[in-house]
């Protein structure tokens, strides 16, 4: 072009419009959610996104293995079908929770 600007190419997208609009993608055990259903997730801090003009502190859930459906009598069944997470296929939540303290209180031991 004389101008050095490609007119057929599509005009670049802001980052509040490319955060918006980004696809979504699954992992192999990692299904859709269910409206309704309750879950226990795993997460650690993700990254800063800029929405709107605003910082925005987002979480990332430790997937697939970070994610528990909890049925209504507080049994888990782990999203992933493998690794440390079905484990707990099962479980009352209860248990889970108290493995879980169990090593916060081991980590605050050793500092």
């Amino acid at each position: 072009t004389e101008d050095g600007i490609d007119k057929n190419r599509a005009p670049r997208p802001s980052r509040d419009e490319a955060v918006e609009s980004t696809p979504v993608s699954l992992l192999a055990d990692d299904l859709g959610y269910k409206m309704g259903d309750d879950y226990l997730l795993f997460v650690r801090k993700g990254p800063t996104l800029k929405i709107k003009g605003k910082k925005v502190e987002t979480l990332a859930i430790v997937s697939p293995e970070g994610r528990y459906q909890v049925s209504k009598n507080n049994k888990l069944s782990p999203a992933a079908k493998q690794g440390f997470a079905s484990r707990y296929k099962g479980k009352d939540v209860a248990d889970l929770e108290t493995e879980v303290e169990e090593i916060q209180k081991k980590k605050k031991a050793r500092k």
